[in-house]
Parts: structure tokens; C-alpha cells; sequence
């Protein structure tokens, strides 16, 4: 047996090349889900008379957001091994393209998809807030009406804060393999 060490770069570089080419499937498809679904959603929300669509579609939208950039931060994890630990130099495919600054277009990509969810988030939201403020109080202060009253837009809250923290959080991970 030989004492020495295997070379596994090459069989790392494809399997994360397989890798990244599956998560980028993934993002086109969230992608288009969101750049056809979040219109088509704030519409239907508009429209319907649907107590759960208009109250649960704000939170699609940031289930998308979030779901963008889990897929966009994996990319990204993949492509940041590759440049540390299977390149051997600067002629490299990723030090080449992180020193000639050429991940611009995926930080705009990425940053417009985020600007246009938050748009149609907030769209969406407003109209939410505007059903529950004309919630009808009962006869009698029921738990379920404090819920959906109150307790909905608490949870509003937090959710909106939780996405804009891991966005903030996440941002530059999402965008950049160094």
C-alpha cells in the first residue's frame, strides 16, 4: 500500500460542478416562479374574496425571497471550495473570475430579484393589513378574533424582520465566492 495521499480534487470537481449546475436549475425555476407567480398572486389576491389567499400571500413572497437566497448562498458555498480548496492557482476558473470582478451581473440579478419581492411583498402586506383592519369586531371579543386581529399582524412583524435580517445577514455570501 502506498503511503501516499490520494488526489481527490478532480472527482471533487466534478461532483460540485454536478452540484452547481442542479442549483442553478433550481434558481431559474424560483426565479420564473417568482418573476410569473408574484404578479399573478398579488392579482389573485386583489381580486378574490379568499380571507386565506389574501392573508398567507405576503408570506409566499418571502418564502420565495428566502428560498432565492438559500439556493443562491449554496451556489455560491460550492463555488468558494472550489476556488480554496480544488484550484491549485490564479489561472484558475473562479480566482479568474473573482479577480476580473465578473460575478457583477449575479449581484444585479440577484439584488433585483430581491427589490421586486420586496415590492409585491409589501403590495401584498398593505392589502392583508387593510382586510384586517376591516375585520368586523363580534358581538363578543373572541380569542380567534384577536388572533387573526392582532396576532396575524405580530406575526407580519416578525417575519419581516426575520427576511430582512438574513437577507442583511446573507447578502454578501449570496453574491460573492471569497
Amino acid at each position: 500500500m502506498s503511503n501516499e495521499p490520494l488526489d481527490l480534487r478532480l472527482p471533487y470537481f466534478e461532483s460540485l460542478r454536478r452540484e452547481i449546475k442542479a442549483t442553478k436549475s433550481r434558481i431559474f425555476i424560483i426565479l420564473m416562479s417568482g418573476l410569473i407567480g408574484a404578479p399573478l398572486l398579488t392579482y389573485a389576491a386583489s381580486v378574490s374574496e379568499s380571507r386565506m389567499l389574501t392573508l398567507l400571500s405576503p408570506l409566499l413572497i418571502l418564502l420565495f425571497l428566502v428560498l432565492y437566497l438559500a439556493e443562491q448562498t449554496l451556489l455560491m458555498r460550492a463555488a468558494r471550495y472550489l476556488r480554496e480548496k480544488v484550484e491549485s492557482g490564479d489561472g484558475d476558473w473562479e480566482h479568474w473570475i473573482a479577480d476580473t470582478h465578473q460575478r457583477s451581473a449575479e449581484q444585479q440579478l440577484f439584488a433585483m430579484f430581491v427589490v421586486i419581492g420586496l415590492f409585491f411583498y409589501v403590495l401584498l402586506l398593505m392589502k392583508a393589513v387593510e382586510f384586517l383592519q376591516e375585520m368586523p369586531p363580534t358581538d363578543f371579543a373572541t380569542y380567534s378574533y384577536f388572533f387573526w386581529r392582532y396576532g396575524l399582524m405580530i406575526m407580519y412583524v416578525i417575519a419581516t424582520l426575520w427576511v430582512l435580517v438574513t437577507l442583511l445577514r446573507f447578502w454578501r455570501h449570496a453574491v460573492t465566492n471569497k
